[in-house]
């Protein structure tokens, strides 16, 4: 008897080391249950079996993990949290400026990789800041020539002014309906309709608004701002994306596509940076100096991912149109849709 625990004992010890990681009782049960029977067909000994299943159970119960999903064929390492930190920031800093909805992406993603919570929030406010910095880094000639001509007699003629108008609207309504949004909306089927709803949005405007009449961000009216504040509104509903209503906002009042998407990111400053900082002052009861390496580099990550997409976003638009963004919404709505359906 002696013997065989020493065994058991042994190889825990050798595949637990081989993994990285304890396993569980489950993962060994099948093998403990074996060496019973075995002692069982060998010495005819029933209460030796049963003390062997005890000692299987009691090595391996101080050795468990929690992640307790089943796994069908063979032992599946559970991701970490630092790769789920690169693969979210990598999402966010994708997704954010680009008009296929961040929201819904890490919404889709963050039920798929189970991001530790209350973490989960904190990191999402973090990544954010990432991509906010990423914009503000890539306008940054742009911003200081803005800032220099700015007057605060002109200020709702002038693109910095302008967008402060437009800024309004979205964060008047987000502060009142931010926690309804919160509770009832932000899930998959809320998030896959909204995808395919954009979609047809998109296609509609693009075919049905093409001769802009402002073509440089120092001639946009307080009226087309006004007309893209009140758009962005609509991005409050998971899926619908902050840029995709921006922009096709800006092409409704009249601006052309370059300058409706540089319009969109100088408003994702102020909309992001306050909408990042008022949901940061909510979570900073639950920093911790232990989750630092997480969030640095999920900041980092989306801050450089975001960087090279709006370089790369801003010169795909001087030729194309956003036919390749509706087709993926609509193709990944309706991935969604059928898996919440049919699951």
């Amino acid at each position: 008897m002696r013997l065989i625990d020493e065994q058991v004992q042994a190889a825990a010890r050798a595949q637990a080391l081989d993994l990285r990681y304890p396993l569980t009782r489950d993962d060994f049960n099948p093998a403990c249950l074996q060496l019973a029977a075995l002692w069982e067909r060998i010495f005819d000994s029933r209460p030796a079996a049963c003390m062997l299943r005890s000692d299987c159970d009691a090595h391996l119960g101080a050795a468990s993990r929690p992640d307790e999903t089943s796994r069908a064929h063979g032992i599946v390492r559970p991701m970490s949290d630092f790769v789920k930190a690169i693969l979210l920031g990598i999402v966010e800093g994708i997704t954010e400026f680009l008009p296929i909805s961040s929201t819904g992406h890490m919404i889709l993603v963050g039920h798929w990789l189970e991001f530790p919570q209350p973490l989960a929030k904190t990191f999402d406010i973090f990544i954010q800041l990432g991509a906010i910095l990423a914009v503000v880094f890539y306008f940054r000639a742009r911003l200081r020539g803005l800032m220099a001509s700015f007057q605060p007699r002109s200020a709702l003629s002038h693109p910095a002014g302008l967008v402060m108008v437009a800024f309004i609207p979205a964060a008047a309504i987000g502060f009142l309906v931010h926690h309804a949004i919160e509770e009832h909306l932000e899930r998959p089927v809320v998030v896959a309709g909204a995808l395919v709803a954009g979609a047809v949005a998109i296609e509609l405007v693009e075919r049905k608004f093409r001769t802009p009449q402002t073509f440089s961000l120092e001639t946009v009216t307080l009226r087309q701002a006004v007309i893209i504040g009140f758009a962005q509104c609509l991005a409050l509903i998971p899926g619908v994306s902050r840029s995709a209503a921006t922009i096709m906002g800006g092409l409704v009042a009249g601006l052309s596509l370059p300058v409706s998407a540089e319009f969109s990111f100088f408003l994702a400053m102020p909309t992001m940076a306050a909408a990042s900082g008022y949901s940061l002052l909510k979570a900073i009861h639950t920093l911790s100096a232990s989750d630092a390496t997480l969030l640095a580099t999920g900041f980092v990550v989306a801050m450089g991912v975001a960087w090279v997409v709006v370089a790369v976003f801003m010169r795909f638009i001087q030729t194309h149109s956003f036919r390749v963004f509706s087709i993926y919404r609509v193709l990944l709505g309706a991935a969604v849709l059928a898996f919440e359906f049919w699951r």
